[in-house]
């Protein structure tokens, strides 16, 4: 996979490049502030929402269709693993081969967190018929417990290349985000793309507009897009359940959500292109909801010479039980007739009755001392509980150099020795190191470079 063509396709949960879609800049940031107003608290974290009450089900498989001859054909499977705290620590996608009509691997995200529970890093890995190779990791950096800024890089070989810097500023007085920035790197020539967004609240600290933004020749912010949000009268949602969802909105596959994480009850929105020096509608959104408020449909609809017209639909559908979500079906409208496209089809897990999810993770931190090292470091990790621990170390490939230790571990601190050889015994090269510690169904990760 070329870098272009593999940027696009790993930050198509916040943002679509030019070159990869044909969009507008406009339709850039827009796609990524459309998913920050709706992907709401995809999966669970130690920020989550009301809704993510105890005993409730997370995702176990997603299935994605397209409609083709007059049927829903298997296209993607999506896969979940959590750990004690039910936080996602991966999520493997596998892709139909349409000429051996069978599964195979196609991507898989690492998730680490930090001590506070806050998303730490998340890795990409390809799969390259064989093995997984890791080709990219997003970073998230925090300042005094708030977002600072998302970094993300393309990994090959040993090379980490910046692509992505998404930089968060908040407003001095109310303490609220203000905008946010996004510097996209276009290809190898550091061509880069410039875009921002900003926020308005109400009273009730709701988002109700936001306005993108894309910079010109002159290096000033010109107006383009915006969009404004009308909420339901049973909604009570805060700012506090905005900003839950900022920083937990890139944990799940590409973006995709289901509409039963939200705490956002939505009436109405509405998307409007700047034709200066006046707004001009382009879109609106309307939902509705079933007599348990829960997402029944949305439809969509484009403004053309004066005349809204219809344009998009998704439907929800329910097991049983009425909260647990079965399908989304996406559809589109031509002349009047609605046509279906998209579905996805979810399977659900629930803990169980005993389990409390909120238990923290059994692994506290790890670290090496020295880092930069040569010709070796001693790592240190601290356990919150005993169990069998492993502790592997991997180059930027994605390849695993060293099992460093298995064992059991008692609960405490701890610390082991690596000399810088692989399994052969070999000395392995200069360069950037990972090393995953795994403890009773939980992961963490620190970086340690060797520098001969």
């Amino acid at each position: 996979m070329n870098r272009l063509a593999f940027i696009a396709f790993f930050t198509v949960l916040m943002i679509i490049t030019v070159s990869a879609s044909g969009l507008s800049t406009s339709d850039v940031v827009l796609r990524h502030q459309n998913a920050m107003l709706n992907a709401v608290h995809n999966l669970p974290s130690a920020m989550s929402g009301p809704h993510w009450g105890r005993n409730v089900p997370f995702l176990d498989t997603m299935e994605i269709q397209d409609f083709m001859s007059s049927t829903w054909q298997d296209q993607e499977r999506l896969f979940f693993s959590y750990d004690e705290s039910w936080r996602i620590t991966s999520l493997r996608v596998e892709i139909r081969d349409a000429e051996e009509l069978n599964w195979v691997n196609s991507q898989r995200y690492i998730y680490s967190y930090t001590n506070t529970g806050f998303t730490d890093q998340i890795d990409l890995d390809s799969w390259d018929g064989t093995d997984w190779i890791t080709v990219a990791q997003m970073e998230y950096i925090y300042e005094n417990d708030r977002l600072n800024s998302i970094i993300a890089s393309t990994i090959e070989g040993e090379q980490a290349e910046e692509f992505l810097h998404l930089n968060y500023f908040y407003d001095a007085v109310s303490g609220r985000l203000d905008f946010y920035t996004i510097m996209l790197m276009l290809d190898l020539s550091r061509i880069g793309l410039f875009l921002k967004a900003s926020f308005e609240y109400d009273i009730q600290g709701r988002v109700i507009t936001t306005t993108s933004y894309s910079m010109d020749d002159a290096e000033q912010w010109v107006p383009e897009d915006r969009n404004t949000i009308a909420y339901h009268p049973q909604d009570s949602s805060t700012y506090t359940d905005f900003y839950n969802q900022l920083i937990n909105q890139f944990s799940f596959s590409e973006g995709e959500t289901f509409p039963t994480s939200s705490v956002f009850y939505l009436d109405e929105e509405v998307g409007y292109y700047y034709d200066y020096p006046v707004w001009t509608q382009s879109y609106k959104t309307q939902y509705a909801y079933n007599e348990d408020m829960l997402p029944l449909n949305d439809i969509g609809y484009s403004f053309n010479n004066g005349l809204w017209t219809l344009d998009s639909r998704n439907d929800f559908t329910y097991y049983e039980s009425p909260t647990v979500l079965d399908t989304w079906t996406y559809s589109y409208y031509d002349a009047g007739q609605l046509y279906p496209e998209e579905r996805k089809v979810y399977h659900w897990v629930t803990p169980s009755a005993n389990h409390d999810p909120l238990i923290p993770s059994s692994i506290l931190s790890i670290g090496a001392y020295p880092n930069p090292f040569n010709p070796s470091t001693t790592i240190s990790y601290e356990l919150t509980k005993a169990g069998d621990v492993s502790i592997d170390i991997y180059n930027l490939k994605g390849q695993k150099v060293h099992s460093l230790l298995r064992g059991y571990a008692a609960k405490g601190d701890h610390t082991v020795k690596w000399d810088g050889k692989d399994d052969a015994g070999r000395d392995v090269g200069s360069g950037l190191y990972i090393v995953i510690l795994k403890s009773a169904g939980n992961s963490k990760s620190t970086k340690i470079i060797l520098f001969k």
